[in-house]
Protein backbone atom coordinates (compact mmCIF):
# COMPACT_ATOMS: atom_id res chain seq x y z
CA UNK A 1 0.00 0.00 0.00
CA UNK A 2 2.94 2.13 0.87
CA UNK A 3 4.52 1.73 -2.46
CA UNK A 4 1.65 2.53 -4.20
CA UNK A 5 0.65 5.58 -2.41
CA UNK A 6 4.82 6.66 -3.22
CA UNK A 7 3.82 5.76 -7.08
CA UNK A 8 0.96 8.17 -6.89
CA UNK A 9 2.10 11.06 -5.35
CA UNK A 10 5.31 10.81 -7.95
CA UNK A 11 3.42 10.76 -11.24
CA UNK A 12 0.21 12.97 -11.90
CA UNK A 13 -0.17 12.50 -15.99
CA UNK A 14 1.32 9.23 -17.90
CA UNK A 15 0.69 8.87 -22.00
CA UNK A 16 1.95 5.57 -23.09
CA UNK A 17 2.47 5.07 -26.91
CA UNK A 18 -0.55 7.50 -28.07
CA UNK A 19 -1.20 7.74 -31.38
CA UNK A 20 -3.42 10.68 -32.39
CA UNK A 21 -3.85 11.64 -35.92
CA UNK A 22 -6.94 14.35 -37.59
CA UNK A 23 -8.49 13.45 -40.60
CA UNK A 24 -5.51 11.79 -42.74
CA UNK A 25 -2.84 13.12 -40.84
CA UNK A 26 -0.92 12.14 -37.92
CA UNK A 27 -0.56 14.07 -35.12
CA UNK A 28 1.36 11.79 -32.59
CA UNK A 29 2.90 8.57 -33.51
CA UNK A 30 3.86 6.55 -30.36
CA UNK A 31 3.88 9.55 -27.67
CA UNK A 32 5.02 9.00 -24.05
CA UNK A 33 5.28 11.73 -21.72
CA UNK A 34 5.24 11.78 -17.69
CA UNK A 35 4.73 14.15 -15.65
CA UNK A 36 5.85 14.23 -12.19
CA UNK A 37 3.06 15.47 -9.48
CA UNK A 38 3.50 18.95 -8.20
CA UNK A 39 5.62 20.12 -11.23
CA UNK A 40 4.88 23.04 -13.55
CA UNK A 41 5.16 21.96 -17.08
CA UNK A 42 5.41 23.66 -20.54
CA UNK A 43 4.13 22.31 -23.68
CA UNK A 44 5.80 23.69 -26.99
CA UNK A 45 5.68 23.62 -30.30
CA UNK A 46 4.91 25.87 -33.61
CA UNK A 47 0.99 25.54 -34.45
CA UNK A 48 0.20 22.87 -36.12
CA UNK A 49 2.15 20.58 -33.82
CA UNK A 50 -0.63 19.23 -31.55
CA UNK A 51 -0.32 21.65 -28.69
CA UNK A 52 -4.18 21.42 -28.04
CA UNK A 53 -4.72 18.53 -29.07
CA UNK A 54 -2.05 17.07 -26.31
CA UNK A 55 -3.93 19.12 -23.68
CA UNK A 56 -7.61 17.49 -24.98
CA UNK A 57 -5.90 13.91 -24.89
CA UNK A 58 -4.80 14.80 -21.14
CA UNK A 59 -8.03 16.17 -19.89
CA UNK A 60 -9.97 13.18 -21.98
CA UNK A 61 -11.62 15.72 -23.80
CA UNK A 62 -10.58 13.28 -26.83
CA UNK A 63 -9.25 9.87 -27.12
CA UNK A 64 -6.17 8.65 -28.74
CA UNK A 65 -6.39 5.97 -31.79
CA UNK A 66 -4.10 3.76 -29.53
CA UNK A 67 -2.51 3.94 -26.53
CA UNK A 68 -3.14 4.75 -22.95
CA UNK A 69 -3.15 8.09 -20.80
CA UNK A 70 -3.74 8.01 -17.11
CA UNK A 71 -4.21 10.79 -14.30
CA UNK A 72 -2.98 9.71 -10.72
CA UNK A 73 -3.42 6.17 -12.18
CA UNK A 74 -7.20 6.62 -13.29
CA UNK A 75 -6.79 5.51 -16.64
CA UNK A 76 -8.61 8.04 -18.38
CA UNK A 77 -8.75 5.97 -22.55
CA UNK A 78 -10.69 3.09 -20.35
CA UNK A 79 -13.69 5.46 -19.07
CA UNK A 80 -16.91 6.69 -20.67
CA UNK A 81 -17.67 10.05 -22.20
CA UNK A 82 -19.76 10.37 -18.72
CA UNK A 83 -16.73 9.37 -16.69
CA UNK A 84 -14.57 11.11 -18.45
CA UNK A 85 -16.54 14.59 -17.84
CA UNK A 86 -17.16 13.53 -14.22
CA UNK A 87 -13.19 13.11 -13.49
CA UNK A 88 -12.35 16.04 -15.06
CA UNK A 89 -14.95 18.00 -13.27
CA UNK A 90 -13.55 16.53 -10.26
CA UNK A 91 -10.45 16.53 -10.76
CA UNK A 92 -8.95 19.18 -13.49
CA UNK A 93 -9.13 22.99 -13.20
CA UNK A 94 -8.57 24.47 -16.84
CA UNK A 95 -8.07 28.06 -17.78
CA UNK A 96 -8.92 29.32 -21.17
CA UNK A 97 -6.62 32.40 -23.42
CA UNK A 98 -10.19 33.81 -23.72
CA UNK A 99 -10.90 33.33 -19.89
CA UNK A 100 -14.89 32.54 -20.42
CA UNK A 101 -15.79 35.02 -17.27
CA UNK A 102 -19.05 36.07 -17.39
CA UNK A 103 -19.37 40.18 -18.58
CA UNK A 104 -22.22 40.87 -16.63
CA UNK A 105 -21.44 39.66 -13.34
CA UNK A 106 -18.85 41.00 -10.88
CA UNK A 107 -15.34 39.25 -10.31
CA UNK A 108 -16.09 37.46 -7.25
CA UNK A 109 -19.28 36.27 -8.67
CA UNK A 110 -17.40 34.94 -11.32
CA UNK A 111 -14.74 33.48 -8.70
CA UNK A 112 -17.67 31.70 -7.12
CA UNK A 113 -20.72 30.81 -9.12
CA UNK A 114 -18.70 27.76 -10.54
CA UNK A 115 -18.09 26.12 -7.10
CA UNK A 116 -21.90 26.46 -5.78
CA UNK A 117 -22.54 24.51 -8.56
CA UNK A 118 -20.07 22.24 -8.26
CA UNK A 119 -19.88 20.89 -4.77
CA UNK A 120 -19.76 24.55 -2.73
CA UNK A 121 -16.54 25.75 -1.71
CA UNK A 122 -14.64 26.77 1.37
CA UNK A 123 -14.68 30.32 2.07
CA UNK A 124 -11.09 30.44 3.68
CA UNK A 125 -9.69 29.15 1.16
CA UNK A 126 -11.33 31.26 -1.05
CA UNK A 127 -9.93 34.38 0.73
CA UNK A 128 -6.46 32.51 0.57
CA UNK A 129 -6.33 32.35 -3.22
CA UNK A 130 -7.84 35.40 -3.51
CA UNK A 131 -4.80 37.20 -1.63
CA UNK A 132 -2.18 34.95 -2.95
CA UNK A 133 -3.42 36.21 -6.56
CA UNK A 134 -3.21 39.94 -5.34
CA UNK A 135 -7.16 40.49 -6.42
CA UNK A 136 -8.34 41.41 -3.02
CA UNK A 137 -9.33 45.19 -4.47
CA UNK A 138 -11.06 43.63 -7.55
CA UNK A 139 -14.02 41.66 -5.58
CA UNK A 140 -16.50 44.24 -6.53
CA UNK A 141 -15.53 45.21 -10.08
CA UNK A 142 -17.13 44.29 -13.30
CA UNK A 143 -15.29 41.71 -15.45
CA UNK A 144 -15.26 44.28 -18.11
CA UNK A 145 -13.83 46.70 -16.41
CA UNK A 146 -10.19 44.97 -15.39
CA UNK A 147 -7.44 44.57 -17.48
CA UNK A 148 -6.54 41.31 -19.84
CA UNK A 149 -4.00 40.54 -17.09
CA UNK A 150 -6.41 40.43 -14.31
CA UNK A 151 -9.02 38.49 -16.02
CA UNK A 152 -6.38 35.83 -16.13
CA UNK A 153 -6.20 36.25 -12.57
CA UNK A 154 -9.61 35.66 -11.74
CA UNK A 155 -9.44 32.53 -14.35
CA UNK A 156 -6.81 31.07 -12.47
CA UNK A 157 -8.60 31.87 -9.11
CA UNK A 158 -11.85 30.07 -10.41
CA UNK A 159 -10.38 27.11 -11.44
CA UNK A 160 -8.06 27.14 -7.73
CA UNK A 161 -11.53 27.23 -5.71
CA UNK A 162 -12.41 23.97 -7.62
CA UNK A 163 -9.62 22.55 -5.70
CA UNK A 164 -8.18 20.42 -8.64
CA UNK A 165 -5.62 17.99 -8.28
CA UNK A 166 -4.27 19.20 -11.89
CA UNK A 167 -4.46 22.65 -13.21
CA UNK A 168 -4.39 23.05 -17.44
CA UNK A 169 -3.89 26.29 -19.59
CA UNK A 170 -4.02 26.63 -23.26
CA UNK A 171 -2.09 29.72 -23.86
CA UNK A 172 -2.85 31.47 -20.77
CA UNK A 173 -1.06 35.04 -22.04
CA UNK A 174 -1.81 34.61 -25.79
CA UNK A 175 -3.60 37.58 -25.35
CA UNK A 176 -1.40 39.77 -23.45
CA UNK A 177 1.94 41.96 -23.39
CA UNK A 178 4.97 40.94 -22.36
CA UNK A 179 4.93 42.47 -18.86
CA UNK A 180 1.44 40.81 -18.09
CA UNK A 181 2.75 37.63 -19.79
CA UNK A 182 5.77 37.87 -16.76
CA UNK A 183 2.89 38.76 -14.26
CA UNK A 184 0.56 35.50 -14.79
CA UNK A 185 3.88 33.25 -15.52
CA UNK A 186 5.05 34.62 -11.63
CA UNK A 187 1.66 33.77 -10.10
CA UNK A 188 1.14 30.19 -12.30
CA UNK A 189 4.32 29.06 -10.38
CA UNK A 190 3.92 30.33 -6.35
CA UNK A 191 0.32 28.50 -7.25
CA UNK A 192 2.03 25.86 -8.54
CA UNK A 193 4.61 25.81 -4.99
CA UNK A 194 2.28 27.12 -2.55
CA UNK A 195 -0.51 24.22 -3.32
CA UNK A 196 2.07 21.59 -4.27
CA UNK A 197 -0.40 21.70 -7.74
CA UNK A 198 0.78 19.93 -11.19
CA UNK A 199 0.37 22.62 -13.73
CA UNK A 200 0.73 21.95 -17.37
CA UNK A 201 1.02 24.91 -19.78
CA UNK A 202 0.48 24.66 -23.72
CA UNK A 203 2.54 27.98 -24.26
CA UNK A 204 4.97 29.29 -26.88
CA UNK A 205 5.28 32.37 -24.85
CA UNK A 206 9.41 31.90 -24.11
CA UNK A 207 8.39 33.75 -20.36
CA UNK A 208 6.02 30.77 -19.40
CA UNK A 209 8.53 28.55 -20.38
CA UNK A 210 11.51 30.08 -17.69
CA UNK A 211 9.13 29.39 -15.04
CA UNK A 212 8.42 25.51 -15.76
CA UNK A 213 10.34 22.96 -14.03
CA UNK A 214 10.43 21.34 -16.85
CA UNK A 215 9.60 22.01 -20.95
CA UNK A 216 7.97 19.28 -23.78
CA UNK A 217 9.05 20.23 -27.19
CA UNK A 218 6.60 18.70 -29.56
CA UNK A 219 9.00 19.14 -32.16
CA UNK A 220 10.65 16.02 -30.77
CA UNK A 221 7.19 14.37 -30.75
CA UNK A 222 5.81 15.02 -33.63
CA UNK A 223 5.56 13.25 -36.84
CA UNK A 224 4.07 14.53 -40.11
CA UNK A 225 2.83 12.14 -42.67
Amino acid sequence: MISYLLEDVMIAIELKNINKKFNDRIIFRDLNISIDSGSFSCIIGQSGLGKSTLVNLITGITLPESGGVSNFNNSITNMSKSQRDKFRLNNLGIIFQATELITDLNVLDNITIPAKFHNGYDNNRLQEIIKLLSIEHLLNNSVSSISGGERQRVGIARALLLNPKILIADEPTGNLDVEKSAEIGAYLKLVSQSYNLTIIVATHDPILMENADKIYDLNKYSEWV
